[in-house]
């Protein structure tokens, strides 16, 4: 499945019930389905992709933004009428670009997203002498925006700003809840070491540094992070601070690390990556996946390099990754950044990447900045 869509936070909004049924294309449907086989051949004469950054595989020469539908079984997940749907844009500020976290509660009657600005990237306004921003958006909000605007049209619903203390710098990666807390991975800046940090939901968003190196070595940028059931959490470290110029050079290899936060203890589970990024669990929590990107050089890329989800297994006795194999590859060669496993399902996220499917699986490729959240509700599917 490919989705095509322009740089903003956006919503997958479905009426139907989630149960695979085949659609009957009309002039509103925003899938489209793709007849593989027909695609299969180009011949001497015809176009190919050659700058698949940007030149995105389209075979019926669609106009985004639609759905591209590889194999029926997504539509398990998206269902059968879903339409995409703007709910905060800022063309200037890439707001909405990582560590997007889902905290509903329904004793505070809160529902908000939390997530990262671009840090030291394009629209970024952060750099070297500059961090980026944590923020978060109400879905009340969004929910009764899109209400009172009807189906499938867009919103611009106001996100406010959270202060942070110093030691938050370049947030890159989030997940959650830990033990009620946010876990938030951040880059750091210049002198600032990268760290992870855990952030209360709600104001005034106290912050507690829980790990900021490796037996006494900075971390070199720290990207994504999830929870290994409940007890480890699991996180990968690659130097774009530094390819970005925000950063010393690295110390570390580029490697995936867990770390228990009640021993202390924290040790490498995985390494042999150019440049490990979003990082995921099976449900059953039986394998783990790690995307690579080493494709991005920070600012260009070497498409003969890594843009590759790999899988492992878990080690019952150690915890480590091991027998690594090709999950899937990207052929838009962009940088894949969070991943959601879910009903047997891979989904990842990224300024020019989602992916969305069962082996084999179907790569796709988009042109936003902001990043993919959880799963909503029966209504809203998906927020990005």
């Amino acid at each position: 499945m490919q989705m095509f869509f322009r740089s903003f936070l956006l919503c997958i909004y479905s009426r139907t019930p989630n149960t695979k049924t085949r659609i009957v294309q009309d002039a509103y449907s925003q899938i489209e389905h793709v007849d593989q086989v027909a695609s299969n051949v180009i011949g001497a004469n015809g176009t190919f992709r050659t700058i698949p950054e940007t030149v995105h595989y389209n075979p019926s020469k669609r106009t985004p933004p639609f759905f591209q539908v590889l194999h029926d079984d997504f539509l398990n997940i998206i269902g059968s009428n879903p339409t995409l749907t703007v709910i905060s844009s800022d063309p200037s500020f890439a707001f909405a670009h990582e560590a997007p976290v889902w905290v509903l509660d329904r004793e505070r009657n809160t529902n908000d997203i939390f997530f990262a600005s671009n840090a030291g990237g394009l629209l970024g306004r952060s750099g070297i002498d500059q961090n980026n921003q944590v923020s978060r958006i109400s879905m009340k909000v969004v929910d009764e925006a899109m209400r009172l605007a009807g189906r499938g049209k867009d919103v611009n619903v106001t996100y406010d700003k959270i202060d942070l203390p110093e030691s938050v710098q370049m947030t890159n990666g989030g997940t959650g809840l830990y033990e009620g807390k946010i876990i938030l991975m951040n880059e750091g800046r210049g002198h600032r070491p990268s760290n992870m940090v855990f952030m209360d939901p709600y104001p005034p968003y106290n912050v507690i540094v829980a790990l900021d190196n490796f037996y006494g070595r900075q971390f070199n940028s720290l990207n994504d992070v999830k929870v290994f059931e409940r007890d480890t959490i699991y996180f990968t470290d690659v130097p774009y601070g530094y390819y970005q110029h925000f950063k010393p050079e690295p110390q570390l290899p580029s490697q995936v690390y867990s770390f228990n936060p009640r021993t202390g203890a924290v040790r490498v589970v995985a390494d042999g990556l150019n440049k490990p990024n979003g990082i995921a669990f099976s449900a059953n929590y039986e394998r783990a996946y790690v995307t690579d990107t080493g494709v991005l050089l920070g600012s260009g890329t070497d498409r003969t390099l890594p843009a590759t989800i790999y899988q492992y297994d878990m080690d019952i006795i150690s915890n480590s990754f091991i027998n690594k194999r090709v999950f899937a590859y990207a052929d838009s060669a962009a940088q894949m950044v969070s991943m959601w496993i879910n009903m047997g399902m891979c989904m990842l996220a990224a300024p020019t990447v989602f992916t969305y499917g069962t082996p084999p699986v179907s790569s796709s490729e988009s042109s936003s900045s902001a990043n993919n959240l959880p799963i909503l509700s029966s209504r809203i599917r998906a927020v990005w």
